[in-house]
């Protein structure tokens, strides 16, 4: 991805409770079957669409967090908004931290705190798995080399003891190319993989640093229409947008970025999910070659332009 400097890219500014598992990318190629798809629906009328897969709950690529860790997610969340429609309930049932965080964030179910979910320095530290075959992990070195070549703010680390770290694992559900949590975690989150083209890797690592996918931005109905209709039955939240105190939108809206989905995204007939305004192509979006100047612009942005100096 090769477009306009200034480039946004959702981002993460809040501290991801749950891992944010992104099934590599709304490309077309691989997709998940809709009767694994399951919805659940909060008392405010918002929608979670997830599948389990390996003991992980995962929404599109994201990994929300682990089947044991889930309902308590869903009832943490749900008291949240009791809290929220009732002073008098807020006392009663959130955690002092809770309050707090009612007070003083716009929270959704994926941040439920307001603490900073990047790296620290902007380092992230990293290790990969000897399941990989050679071929494999050299095309995720040569990854983690174009990104830390090209990025200046977030440089990844191979340290594979490190107690807060990436993991590069293998994915083992036929219907992703990948998953990875949002942002900075905290203890050993996995980056995983089963398809090796650049482009998607870095993909990953995007969501892993804490971007968004691109067509989520709060601003995107100026840059495209999202066509609802043609959406897979189950797949609609895929499509919603992340606006808020929680996430930031970086320069300007980037058709070119590696975290764009592709026009035909999880499309139930054949016809396109999402149409460029402006003039642009259907097939101007969806990139996944590699990261654009734009995804680059917004990484910096989001970790203060800073350039990371190596231990």
């Amino acid at each position: 991805m090769k477009n306009s400097k200034m480039n946004p890219a959702k981002i993460v500014i809040a501290t991801l409770t749950l891992s944010l598992v992104l099934a590599s990318c709304g490309t077309p190629s691989v997709q998940e079957k809709a009767e694994d798809v399951k919805t659940h629906t909060f008392s405010n009328g918002e929608t979670l669409n997830y599948r389990h897969v390996d003991g992980l709950i995962v929404s599109d690529d994201i990994i929300v967090g682990t089947e044991q860790e889930f309902p308590g997610m869903i009832d943490r969340y749900e008291e949240i908004l009791v809290a929220r429609k009732d002073p008098e309930a807020q006392n009663n049932k959130v955690s002092p931290q809770g309050v707090g965080i009612i007070k003083n964030c716009d929270i959704n179910f994926f941040f439920t705190t307001c603490q900073d979910s990047r790296w620290k320095d902007g380092k992230v530290y990293y290790s990969v798995d000897n399941t990989f075959s050679q071929t494999e992990k050299q095309s995720i070195a040569l990854a983690l080399a174009d990104w830390n070549l090209r990025v200046t703010g977030v440089k990844w680390i191979y340290q594979p003891s490190a107690p807060n770290r990436v993991a590069f694992t293998r994915e083992t559900d036929p219907n992703a190319c990948g998953h990875s949590s949002i942002g900075y975690k905290g203890g050993v989150q996995q980056l995983r993989l089963q398809c090796f083209k650049q482009g998607v890797i870095q993909h990953e690592m995007g969501h892993a640093v804490g971007l968004f996918h691109e067509q989520s931005r709060c601003d995107r109905d100026n840059f495209v229409t999202i066509q609802w209709a043609n959406i897979k039955s189950g797949y609609s939240g895929n499509f919603n947008k992340a606006c808020g105190n929680t996430v930031s939108d970086y320069g300007t809206y980037n058709y070119k970025s590696v975290m764009h989905y592709g026009a035909y995204g999880f499309s139930s007939n054949g016809k396109p999910t999402i149409v460029p305004k402006n003039g642009v192509a259907l097939t101007d979006i969806g990139q996944r070659e590699a990261l654009d100047a734009g995804d680059i612009s917004a990484i910096n942005k989001m970790y203060a332009a800073g350039t990371v100096k190596y231990h």
